[in-house]
Order: C-alpha cells, then structure tokens, then sequence
C-alpha cells in the first residue's frame, strides 16, 4: 500500500437530480447547502456527459471507465464485469479508505458487483431483496406490454423498466 492520499475524495451521484437546482451550480434558493459547503471547498466539476440513459446503464462507466456494453446484460439487468478495474479498486491500492454508501438504488447494489473495491459497503438491504425486485420487474413489464397493445404504438418496454 502506497503512502496516505493527500486529499480525500467524495464522489456524490444523485439519480434525477436537476443540475439547474444546486446552489453550486446558480440555483438562488438554498436547497443544497451540504453539498454546496463540499463544493466551495473542493473541486467542482460542472460538465459530466453519461454514457447511458439510465441508471443501470450510465454507472458502468462511472466505477469502471467503460461503456454499458462491455458488462453482464442478462434478463434487462446489468452487472459490473469483473474483468474490468473499478474505481473503488484503483483508490484502494493507491491508499485510499474507500467506503459506498447506497440508499434506495437496486442496480447499484452488490448483487450487481458495485460493492467490488470497497472496504465498507453499506447498502439498503430492504430495496435490494432480489425476489421481490425481479417480481416488481415482470409487474412493471406486464404493464408497459399492454400499454404499448392497447395505445397500438410501438414502445419501448425498457423505458418503463428503467
């Protein structure tokens, strides 16, 4: 193990969070100011592209560098291929106490190899019961499927999955 990182490093994503509503960002009103406090006194990156419409799709490529393609796609779900480096690894072997934290988010969950690299991973156990989430997945595709019949347009059954 390398000698202790100079700087620490947060890395905060939030699923549909407007970038036009952070104070950071120009918002007027004081809605994020935690997140404002760790901008003033960090670094703040203003231009991010992602490299997938969706969450599951887009978070490939933020923990391994990689495009959504090159990972696990099996039954609409997509897992972290384990062949590729994650970011959580990288900073771990250059000294860094990685720790992830995840709310409420199940693609991001261990099930799907986001916990690879970090020492402390704590994930909302209750949104990750993979039963009851592959049971909400087959409801929310049922649905679309008809909706799509019934409306007698072509849909795209991911676009309400995801």
């Amino acid at each position: 193990m390398l000698k202790r990182p100079l700087y620490n490093i947060i890395l905060i994503t939030i699923d549909c969070l407007r970038a036009d509503h952070i104070g950071c960002l120009g918002y007027s009103k004081n809605i994020t100011p935690n997140i404002d406090k760790l901008a003033r006194r960090g670094a703040l990156f203003t231009c991010a592209i992602s490299n997938g419409p969706t969450t599951h799709l887009s978070f490939p490529a933020i923990f391994t560098s990689t495009y959504p393609l090159m990972h696990e796609i099996k039954d609409r779900e997509i897992s972290l291929n384990e062949n590729y480096i994650t970011l959580a690894e990288v900073l771990r072997r250059a000294g860094y106490s990685t720790w992830g934290f995840l709310s409420s988010n199940p693609f991001l969950s261990s099930h799907f190899r986001y916990n690879t690299g970090f020492e402390y991973f704590d994930e909302n156990k209750k949104s990750t019961r993979q039963a009851e989430w592959k049971e909400f997945q087959k409801i929310m595709y049922e649905i679309q499927r008809h909706l799509c019949r019934l409306s007698g347009k072509y849909c795209s059954i991911r676009a309400l999955l995801y």
